[in-house]
């Protein structure tokens, strides 16, 4: 596996251990049973969990601003 980092959507399920891999736990709502707000809510809290440690990832490995 290539991955450095494993990100879970704290979904409660069981991972394998990676060793030497850095995890990131997100916790999410369950959408099942909620209305499209709500889904809607919970789909952009995603693309900004996803977003954030990208940008985090991108900037630890120098890959941030271009001078």
């Amino acid at each position: 596996m290539c991955a450095d980092y494993v990100l879970t959507m704290g979904c409660g399920g069981a991972y394998p251990y990676l060793p030497g891999k850095k995890y990131l736990d997100r916790k999410l709502e369950n959408p099942a049973s909620q209305g499209i707000e709500a889904a809607r809510s919970i789909r952009d809290g995603i693309k900004a969990l996803i977003e954030r440690p990208v940008l985090m990832i991108g900037t630890e490995a120098g890959l941030g601003r271009k001078s």
